[in-house]
């Protein structure tokens, strides 16, 4: 490496200023330059920046310097550098700083940054510090690559809050370094090429202008370019204020959309904060942390280079956000998010088109063919209107194509409409379409084009093959969806039941529009027609002939009934979600889960729980599958479909014994008709299944909460976002349940909602529990002043009085009343186990844990509770085996890791518990006590450096809501410092923090059992008696 020569003769390595000594020159710029030192007083590494001499002379920038220094440095940010002083020695001012090991964006952009989740693990650490540094009054002004370093731990720091300000205005220098600096209010400041649009005019700029930079920024590093660009600084300005940034093919539509956002012009189109950004960005970094199909990686495509098609390894010090073995996503593949399992199914509107006698024609011919049909359609309105707004995918099909239309179901019909009328008046392409509203995939094809898989694409295919030249043929789903949105009624035509390809089975109709279309009826279908008359006339002859025999239509009877009639097991799979605005995804699994819950109420039929079939969503599964995996005999699956106040829900239920549908219907209600119209589903399923219902049962089928749509919705809401089980979720669902209260006072489900939510809120660390449990009791409390045969309310109730009140007399008989109430709620089952748990009550948690996996088998939570029962009865085997089998249900979830660790460390095997909890840190961000249960493993393995920096991570982390006194007291105990450990278990015990219930019968305080502070704290908690260790 060749070194750097310094401007200033006094600057050489080993000289010593003040308590710092120069190691080597490691930059040099026009702001001056940068060395490795080592701060021998504290004897740490630092980075002393040399202001250049035309800087550091000038006191009125210096002293504007210095007080924009002490802002920045008081942030303490961890994504923010440290500034440790501003001082002067020899005669030569300098900034310490700490130390970056590691490299700039700018490097890492160059080496080509191949997985998407990184890309946005490092948007998210720069919007955080932006979202620090505005909070205090300080706009950076200039960020970009250079201007970002990248620790080899994967921790991004952003550098240079208010050095770009000292930069004075040299137009000498400006084409040589592309940056225009001054430091008069309202003139350019900024590298250009990140430049805002208001920051390029020379305008006043705020906050907004770098979170437009920033946009940039994660631009570049998907595209490998910037997005505006030009050979002089004139080109790039006019880009930046006039034109679009090329598409981004290699990500999915809403990762564009978010780039896209921040690039606005505009900038109140913008995010309105760096924290918003954030948000937004972190919320698809989990998402895709949960893609666990790829096995290999494959380097991004730019438009700058060729696609190499080596598998890469991972970068060096590349974080991974998800558990090995599996490999994160790339950008490529992530277009479909993640694997058949884990992909994020779309409803998408798919005209397919081909020409009919293509493979009869010459070679030369048929190109002349398909070239001309793709020169229509490209003259289309639609086609073009849905490509200029990214809301369309063309995929070629040899002798045709096809078009999917995403979020206008009118899109293709209309296409369709406009491509039939261009060759109505040319006799060479004799074309056929066929149009079906469905589920798709979006992925990339082998070419690194955007593409579609899915049954979707599939069904319209066969639906096209069903044609003659000049059709147009849609399917129910598509006809359902047009006759809402539009006048479509009178151009439809139902041509019946036909059988496709594999021996499906679909409803046709024919689209005639002027004379766009063919309004013969199609060939197939007259053969068809005429066979089944054949049939008819045969089976007709035969029965006469004969002595008499049951009708087709008695058989068919004869069939449900004997099916049905065996039928004591359903699963209801997740509703489909078929509007075209996706934040209607509350009311599909909603309705999904109200229906859950009122079957749950019968006994004479075992209904899978809500987490247990929710492992199906977005799943085109098969019912048959189902029931296999499930050990079911029954499928409900359908879809719901909202547009505007109407509400369409089809919905089947299908035998999972042979695939055949027992009954099916489809509704078309307002959506004020919700309750109605969910009692009337319930109640037909239950009368299908040949079940007799009594009185009280036909009243809990059709029991209702609350009388108002509005307050509904909101429980819903509420509901849906409670069920992530993440910070944000609780918080949210926390205030749709609130919403839900302040619409009906009256609605005591939505008060336990609300209970649910808060106790979790406190439970999981987001929120002191003396601040929240106590709102949790009141809530729970009101929903039983309400009603007081509301399980839910019970179970509620039962669960706060175990983790906060310590009450456990009264938590044992609300569990009993919660269980008489509802027998079949895995909710309550498991809370049921903690409690019992907590007690010692191992064998009774064991079973109690059983029969809540026996209702809800796929839930990860409650398959891990085994383990965890293991784990507390000393049985390190059987915690084992139940943490990996819960692997395959989910490998993301951390609680799995959790449990390994704990088992591993109790047998001494520190090497393999501490990379079980790195997992659990990992994929949690240190949250939920994961960071305290690493700094354990630390302590027990002799590692006291590490697992002080835990403490101290944990005491000082400026991103968690509060100490937690539980969670150092666990490192302490890791340590085996009795004081410290009792000391913060006792700070533990004034904050009432949940997870001590288990302080009782958990081997982690085995060691403090013969203490008699420990002794008097476990009976001052209401353990009257010590436990006997289980094992």
């Amino acid at each position: 490496m060749v070194q750097t020569v310094s401007d200033n003769p006094n600057l050489t390595p080993g000289t010593q200023l003040g308590r710092f000594e120069l190691s080597k020159q490691i930059g040099k710029g026009g702001m001056g330059e940068v060395y490795l030192a080592r701060d021998l007083e504290l004897g740490r590494l630092v980075a002393l920046k040399f202001l250049a001499a035309d800087v550091s002379s000038d006191r009125q920038r210096m002293q504007r310097f210095i007080n924009e220094a002490k802002v920045v440095s008081s942030l303490n940010h961890p994504n923010i550098l440290t500034i440790f002083e501003v001082g002067e020695a020899a005669g030569t001012r300098f900034i310490a700083t700490e130390y970056v090991d590691g490299v700039t964006l700018r490097h890492r952009i160059a080496d080509g940054l191949r997985e998407l989740k990184t890309i946005c693990d490092i948007a998210v650490q720069i919007a955080n510090a932006l979202e620090a540094a505005h909070s205090a009054g300080i706009v950076h002004r200039d960020i970009k690559p250079e201007n970002i370093m990248l620790r080899k731990d994967g921790i991004v720091k952003v550098l240079d809050f208010g050095l770009a300000k000292l930069n004075p205005d040299e137009p000498s220098q400006l084409l040589e370094a592309e940056t225009l600096a001054v430091t008069e209010p309202g003139l350019v400041l900024g590298t250009i090429s990140y430049m805002s649009p208001e920051q390029a005019r020379g305008l006043k700029v705020d906050k907004r202008t770098d979170i437009f930079s920033l946009g940039v920024v994660l631009y570049e590093m998907i595209a490998g370019h910037v997005p505006f660009a030009g050979s002089t600084i004139s080109d790039i300005l006019v880009s930046i204020l006039e034109r679009e940034p090329a598409p981004l093919l290699q990500v999915p539509p809403e990762v564009e959309a978010l780039v896209f956002r921040a690039l606005a012009k505009d900038s109140s189109a913008r995010y309105q904060s760096a924290g918003e950004f954030s948000s937004e960005l972190a919320q698809l970094r989990r998402q895709l942390e949960f893609d666990t199909e790829s096995r290999k990686t494959t380097k991004l495509r730019t438009s700058g280079g060729p696609l190499d098609q080596t598998a890469p390894s991972q970068a060096p010090g590349e974080p991974r956000l998800t558990p090995a073995p599996h490999s994160t996503p790339d950008v490529a593949q992530t277009r479909s998010l993640g694997s058949k399992e884990r992909q994020a199914a779309e409803i998408a509107h798919i005209l397919f088109m081909d020409i009919v006698g293509y493979s009869q024609r010459a070679t030369h011919s048929q190109r002349q063919l398909v070239d001309y049909l793709n020169s229509t359609v490209r003259r289309t309105d639609d086609f073009r209107t849905a490509q200029a707004e990214h809301r369309l995918i063309s995929r070629a099909t040899g002798d045709g194509m096809a078009l999917i239309f995403f979020r206008d179901p009118e899109g293709p019909a209309r296409c369709a409409i406009q491509i039939s009328e261009a060759l109505k008046n040319q006799n060479e392409i004799k074309l056929r379409m066929g149009i079906h509203s469905g589920i798709v995939y979006r992925t990339l094809n082998i070419a690194n084009e955007q593409d579609v898989t899915g049954r979707g694409i599939n069904i319209a295919q066969r639906i096209m093959d069903c044609g003659d030249p000049g059709h147009i043929l849609l399917s129910r789903e598509m006809v359902d969806v047009l006759e809402e949105l539009g006048d479509w009624q009178n151009h439809v035509f139902d041509l019946g039941m036909t059988t496709v390809k594999h021996g499906m089975k679909l409803q046709l109709f024919n689209l005639v529009v002027g004379g766009a279309g063919n309004p013969e009826l199609p060939s197939r279908i007259v053969s068809e027609r005429n066979e089944r008359k054949r049939r008819a006339t045969k089976e007709h002859i035969v029965a006469d002939s004969h002595a008499p025999r049951q009708s087709l239509a008695d058989k068919a009877k004869q069939h449900i009934s004997v099916a049905a009639g065996a039928i004591d097991s359903l699963a209801i799979l997740p509703l489909t979600n078929a509007s075209a605005d996706q934040s209607m995804e509350y009311l599909s699994d909603g309705i999904t889960e109200s229906i859950i819950n009122s079957l749950s109420q019968l006994p004479q039929v075992r209904v899978m729980a809500r987490a247990t079939v929710f492992r199906y969503k977005n799943k085109d599964a098969d019912p048959m599958d189902v029931g296999r995996e499930l050990g079911v005999r029954a499928v409900v699956n359908g879809k719901v479909m909202h547009l505007g106040d109407r509400l369409i829900i089809g919905i089947e239920l299908v035998n999972t014994a042979d695939g055949t549908q027992i009954w099916g219907e489809q509704y078309r209600r307002q959506l004020s008709d919700i309750f109605e119209l969910q009692e009337e589903i319930s109640r037909t399923i239950s009368e299908r299944l040949k079940i007799t219902l009594s009185g009280e049962q036909e009243q809990r089928l059709t029991r209702r909460y609350t009388a108002n749509l509005e307050a509904y919705q909101s429980y819903l809401k509420g509901r849906y976002f409670w069920s992530k089980r993440t910070r944000d979720g609780l918080r949210k669902g926390a205030e749709y349940f609130k919403q839900a209260i302040d619409i009906d006072p009256t609605y005591a489900l939505a008060y336990a909602g609300l209970a649910d939510a808060y106790a979790f809120l406190g439970l999981h660390r987001v929120i002191p529990p003396h601040d929240i449990l106590p709102k949790a009791k009141g809530a729970a409390m009101k929903a039983l002043e309400i009603d007081d045969t509301l399980a839910e309310g019970h179970s509620a109730l039962a669960y706060i009085k175990t983790i906060y009140d310590w009450d456990w007399a009264g938590a044992e008989n609300d569990f009993k009343r919660a269980l008489e109430l509802n027998q079949r709620d895995p909710l309550t089952r498991s809370y049921h186990a903690n409690y019992l748990s907590a007690m010692g009550r191992h064998e009774e948690a064991m079973a109690e844990v059983f029969v809540a996996q026996e209702l809800d088998p796929l839930s990860a939570i409650i398959n891990l509770m085994v383990g965890y029962m293991g784990f507390l009865k000393r049985d390190y085997a059987l915690a084992v085996k139940y943490c990996r089998q819960t692997l395959e249900i989910d490998p993301n979830f951390f609680w799995i890791y959790m449990g390994l660790g704990w088992a591993y460390e109790e047998t001494g095997k520190f090497e393999r518990a501490i990379p079980e909890f790195q997992k659990a840190v990992d994929l949690t961000a240190g949250t939920m006590g994961t960071l305290a249960g690493l700094g354990h493993a630390y302590g027990l393995a002799g590692q006291e450096e590490k697992a002080f920096e835990v403490i101290q991570q944990l005491q000082d982390e400026p991103q968690k809501p509060y100490v937690v006194p539980y969670d150092i007291a666990l490192v302490y105990a890791g340590l085996r410092d009795k004081d410290q450990a009792m000391a913060w278990l006792e700070k533990a015990y004034e904050a009432r923090f949940g997870w001590l219930i288990w302080i009782n019968v958990e081997p982690k305080w085995d060691f403090l059992r013969d203490d008699a502070r420990f002794q008097d704290l476990i009976g001052r908690m209401g353990f009257h008696s010590p436990i006997p260790l289980a094992g």
